[in-house]
């Protein structure tokens, strides 16, 4: 069968082979099935062909952008309750636990492979917001004048009341 030329349209179609039986010369029950090209199209596209569809379905950039945000959030609870006078690796270790949660000892008591290990950018975004935090600390108070991050402390001590 020949094939027929497509329209410039052809990404947003898909095409699908129906069987179509027709008799055989006119000879009694025998039957052949052609195939025949139909366009299928998908009412759901419009999900797939836009650009914010594009941006949050990157393969790795946006998860990284998260996990930076998560962990850089954490420690701003963190260093906000921790006095000055607490040493640097006392600091490290809590918002290591904080931002990890029970990803550490609960998978190992699991017999799992813990969160820090499972992926490996993980460490790397907590070692980063932790050196924005300790080099830099006035980057936690124009965080903290943010009103994202004002909702997501707010909701937060609401879960302890």
């Amino acid at each position: 069968m020949d094939e027929e030329p497509r329209d410039a349209l052809e990404p947003l179609a898909t095409w699908t082979s129906l069987p179509v039986s027709t008799n055989i010369m006119g000879f009694g029950n025998r039957k052949a099935e052609e195939a025949i090209q139909v366009p299928m199209s998908d009412p759901t596209e419009w999900m797939l062909n836009n650009t914010l569809s594009e941006f949050l379905l990157m393969p790795g950039a946006v998860m990284y952008m998260c996990m930076l945000g998560y962990t850089y959030l954490h420690g701003c609870k963190v260093f906000k309750t921790l006095p000055e006078t607490y040493s640097v690796s006392y600091k490290f270790i809590s918002m290591l636990l904080a931002c990890t949660g029970g990803g550490i000892l609960v998978p190992i008591f699991l017999n799992g492979i813990p969160v820090p290990l499972a992926n490996d950018a993980y460490p790397i975004a907590i070692i980063t917001s932790f050196a924005l935090h300790y080099y830099f600390p006035t980057l936690r108070e124009v965080a903290s004048m943010s009103s994202i991050v004002k909702v997501s402390e707010r909701v937060d001590m609401n879960e302890w009341r």
